[in-house]
C-alpha cells in the first residue's frame, strides 16, 4: 500500500422447475486449468488516522451452498466500536461448522477478514452480521483502533472507479451429475447469465444501523468466463471471477455516531445444488484498486492495488 494512493438432464437429476428459476446458468464454461489462487494479505488495515477493511462470507443452508448475500441470522458480534476493537478488531464470525470449516448444520456459515465495525447490515441491529462480501473504511481518527477519536463533521471519500473482485471456486465429486452441476452454477440477478456482463446500478440504502452510514453504492459488475477442470482425483474444480466498479464517489461523512461507511462487492445469491455432494465453494476477494480521500483532519489519502485479499471456504466433509 501506498499513500495518496434447463433440460432433460435436470429433470432425470432430481432438480425441480422452481430451483432452475433460481438464478440463471453460468452457461458455456471453458474446459481449462484452473486459476491458481494468490497468496494473501491482511484483510484489515489502517495508516496515520483512518481504517478499513475487507470481509467474505460463504454459506450453506441445505438446499444450496454458496453465497446469499443478505441473510442475517446467527451472526452476533460486538455492539459498539469500543467493543469491537478491544476484540481485535477482526471480527470474522462463523456458524455450524468445525475446525475445518465443515458444516455441521442445516445453516452453515463461514467468515473471513474484517467486518464493518459493530454492524454490517444497513437495518441491522448493532452486533448483527449479514451473510454479505464487502469493502469497509471510517471516517478520520485520533485513535485508530480503539473506536474513538472519530473527528467531528469530517468526510471520508470512496472514489468512482474503485475495482474489487471475487474469484468464485467450487470443487465437486466428479459423479455423474458433475458436469451439470457445474455447467449450471446460478446467479440469481434479472436472470442473466454469467458469461455476459453484469452491468447495472445498486442503488444507494439509507442505513438506519447507528454506526453505519450508506449501505452501498451505485456500480456496475462483470463476470468472467468460468473454467471446469477435472482434476482426475475423483473431483472437478470450477472458476470464475466477479469484478466490480464503484460508478460514483461515495462520500461519508461524520454525523452523530456515523462512523463508518461499506461497498456490498457481490450483486446476489451464487447457488450451488449440493444434493450431488460438494466438497467446497470458496470466494477470495481483494481490492484491486481504490482510492479514499480525507477531509477535516490532516490524514494523509489511501491509494490500495491488490491489497486486502482474503478467502472464506465452506466445506462438506
Amino acid at each position: 500500500m501506498t499513500l495518496d494512493k434447463s433440460s432433460t438432464e435436470a429433470q432425470q437429476s432430481g432438480l425441480s422447475r422452481r430451483k432452475l428459476a433460481a438464478g440463471a446458468a453460468w452457461a458455456a464454461p471453458i474446459i481449462a486449468a484452473s486459476a491458481a489462487v494468490p497468496a494473501y494479505a491482511a484483510s484489515t488495515g489502517n495508516t496515520a488516522g483512518s481504517e478499513y477493511g475487507l470481509f467474505v462470507t460463504t454459506a450453506y443452508n441445505g438446499d444450496f451452498v454458496g453465497y446469499t448475500h443478505s441473510d442475517n441470522a446467527g451472526f452476533d458480534g460486538p455492539t459498539s466500536p469500543q467493543a469491537y476493537w478491544a476484540n481485535g478488531g477482526t471480527y470474522t464470525p462463523t456458524m455450524n461448522v468445525n475446525s475445518s470449516g465443515c458444516a455441521t448444520n442445516g445453516m452453515a456459515k463461514v467468515g473471513a477478514g474484517s467486518y464493518t465495525p459493530v454492524t454490517n447490515t444497513g437495518s441491522g441491529s448493532n452486533g448483527g452480521y449479514t451473510s454479505s462480501t464487502g469493502f469497509w473504511f471510517s471516517v478520520p481518527t485520533t485513535a485508530v483502533k480503539t473506536g474513538t477519536g472519530y473527528i467531528p463533521g469530517s468526510r471520508a471519500v470512496l472514489k468512482a472507479g474503485s475495482r474489487f473482485s471475487t474469484l468464485v471456486t467450487v470443487v465437486v465429486p466428479t459423479t455423474s451429475n458433475w458436469k451439470w452441476t457445474l455447467n449450471n452454477i446460478a446467479l440469481q440477478r434479472s436472470n442473466q447469465k454469467w458469461t455476459k456482463a453484469l452491468n447495472g446500478r445498486m442503488t444507494d440504502l439509507n442505513a438506519t444501523a447507528p454506526y453505519l452510514g450508506t449501505a452501498n453504492v451505485a456500480g456496475v459488475w462483470n463476470a468472467s468466463a468460468p473454467t471446469i477442470k477435472n482434476n482426475g482425483d475423483g473431483t472437478a474444480t470450477f472458476t470464475g471471477t466477479i469484478t466490480y466498479t464503484t460508478s460514483r464517489d461515495y462520500t461519508l461523512t461524520q454525523s452523530g455516531t456515523k462512523y463508518y461507511g461499506q461497498v456490498v462487492i457481490l450483486p446476489g445469491v451464487i447457488q450451488v445444488d449440493p444434493a450431488y455432494g460438494f466438497k467446497s465453494f470458496s470466494l477470495t476477494s481483494q481490492v484491486e484498486s481504490a482510492t479514499i480521500t480525507y477531509s477535516g483532519a490532516d490524514v494523509p489519502n489511501v491509494q490500495l492495488n491488490n491489497e486486502l485479499q482474503t478467502t472464506a471456504t465452506i466445506r462438506g466433509c
